[in-house]
């Protein structure tokens, strides 16, 4: 069996959506309305406060994997900051799991704008890093930029522009 045990480059990406910080605050750390933006989101199911299990459907490297997540809420400043860790392990044959650290940054913008700052990082461990990294990098650069694109079409029915 192959072992891959690095880490995943960071991907940040900032964002600017046309409603009050407090709409979009109240948007993302509710589940059911955040969970169709998220890009191959199956299910989201919220255990307790601030933790959920999620089912996502990816493709990387001409590869589809369905991971099943568990998803925490590690900390928060309500409509400013918060933090997310993820565990992530593919459903069926292929062995590994993925660590998602992910970091969430909110300000009221120029006009009542939301102007902030999402950072994820990787690491993936075990025969899944076999995919190889500039894969799941590319992925999450992609996923990213599609996740973004769907909150501010969600929220404002408009494209976004990610820097």
């Amino acid at each position: 069996m192959v072992q891959y045990n690095g880490s995943m480059p960071e991907v940040t990406r900032e964002f600017n959506i046309g409603v009050p910080v407090a709409e979009t605050w109240d948007f993302f750390m509710t589940p059911d309305k955040m969970a169709p933006c998220v890009p191959g989101c199956e299910s989201v199911e919220e255990l307790e406060e601030d933790i959920f299990d999620a089912k996502i459907g990816v493709e990387v490297a001409y590869t589809s994997l369905t991971f099943d997540a568990h998803i925490e809420i590690t900390d928060k400043d309500p409509s400013n900051f918060a933090a997310v860790e993820a565990e992530a392990s593919p459903a069926g044959r292929m062995p590994g799991s993925a660590t998602v650290d992910g970091d969430l940054e909110m300000a009221e913008g120029e006009d009542h704008t939301t102007e902030g700052e999402i950072t994820i990082e990787f690491a993936i461990r075990g025969r899944l890093g076999s995919l190889g990294e500039s894969a799941f990098k590319h992925q999450c650069d992609k996923l990213t930029d599609e996740f973004l694109a769907n909150v501010k079409e969600e929220l404002e029915g408009a494209k976004v522009t990610t820097e």
